[in-house]
């Protein structure tokens, strides 16, 4: 068996690069759907901070926003460093939810890229099994994948492979999707009990 997890200095796993939210979400629903069976419940935490009274124009979006969603926030106040109040809204989405976010979120990040005005993250935590493991009588492996958005988007990877031609099976693919290139400084034997 053998492990792949970035070190715990890097908090986020894996950067990536260039791309737009929506096809960071996209290539990460396509690499879950195909490639994992999740382990439920698959739900997302996302989070809003805006200061009302700079960005009334950010309020009204978010409140026709928030009638969309059908879970309750969790709501808060606060002042920043500046003495200005900031408005803080927190849900637990279900996974059905989250494309529509991912999406509103493109839109109002390319809209409002002023982080004083307007922030939010997305954050996506699944524990899976992999889909296809070579071997007749391999035993079950996965581990855990994480999905941070909007910008800079990231990952964060714990996996579990049943041999060295899994994972370059795994790096291959992720590389063809062009979602992240697995690097091979991560990857080490597992740990065995005594």
């Amino acid at each position: 068996m053998l492990i792949y997890h970035p070190p715990k200095s890097q908090v986020w796993g894996h950067r990536l690069g260039p791309l737009k939210t929506m096809q960071l979400f996209d290539r990460s629903e396509r690499f879950v759907r195909e490639q994992m069976i999740v382990q439920p419940p698959q739900t997302a935490d996302f989070t809003l901070n805006w200061m009302p009274a700079r960005s009334p124009e950010i309020s009204s979006s978010i409140e026709s926003f928030r009638n969309s969603i059908t879970s309750h926030p969790r709501r808060g106040t606060c002042s920043n460093q500046f003495g200005q109040q900031v408005q803080t809204l927190t849900w637990k989405l279900s996974a059905d939810a989250m494309r529509s976010v991912a999406t509103w979120l493109e839109t109002m990040s390319s809209q409002h890229d002023d982080p004083y005005d307007f922030s939010a993250t997305l954050c996506s935590v699944i524990k899976f099994q992999w889909r296809s493991v070579p071997g007749k009588d391999a035993p079950p492996c996965g581990g855990m994948y994480a999905l941070h958005l909007p910008q800079p988007g990231a990952l964060t990877t714990m996996f579990s492979f049943v041999s060295t031609s899994h994972y370059r099976t795994i790096k291959d693919y992720l590389r063809k999707i062009e979602l992240v290139i697995l690097s091979d400084k991560h990857l080490r034997p597992a740990r065995t009990k005594a």
